[in-house]
C-alpha cells in the first residue's frame, strides 16, 4: 500500500544533522519521552515555527536547542523540518481555486 502526502508527514521527523539557524516547526508534541512532552507543553507551542540554534548528540540519544527558549534542550522527534513539512501540507487543486477566484 502506498504511503500518502499525509502519512509522511505523520511519520517524518526532523534531520539530526541540520544547520543551526534552519526552521523547524512543532509538530509531534505527543512523541518522545514523557519528561520530553512535558517540558516542550511548557514552553513550546503546537504548530509554531522555531530556529535551530544547536544540534548535541552523545553517539545515542540526541537534543536541540532552540534560539526562541534560551537555555533548554528539546527532542528532535518532536519537530519536523519546515521546508518539510510545508511540502506535505501543499495543495495544487486549492492553489488553482484560489487563482481562478482571483482572475474571475
Amino acid at each position: 500500500m502506498p504511503i500518502n502526502a499525509m502519512q509522511t508527514r505523520i511519520i517524518k521527523t526532523m534531520d539530526v544533522t541540520s544547520m543551526p539557524g534552519l526552521k523547524v516547526i512543532f509538530s509531534k508534541p505527543t512523541s518522545g519521552f514523557a519528561e520530553d512532552q512535558a517540558k516542550a507543553e511548557r514552553y513550546l507551542k503546537p504548530e509554531s515555527v522555531y530556529t535551530i540554534d544547536q544540534v548535541f548528540s552523545n553517539g545515542f540519544y540526541e537534543m536541540i536547542s532552540l534560539k526562541e527558549v534560551a537555555g533548554r534542550k528539546f527532542n528532535p522527534v518532536q519537530f519536523e523540518n519546515y521546508a518539510d513539512y510545508i511540502k506535505a501540507r501543499r495543495n495544487p487543486e486549492a492553489r488553482l481555486s484560489q487563482i481562478e477566484l482571483k482572475y474571475a
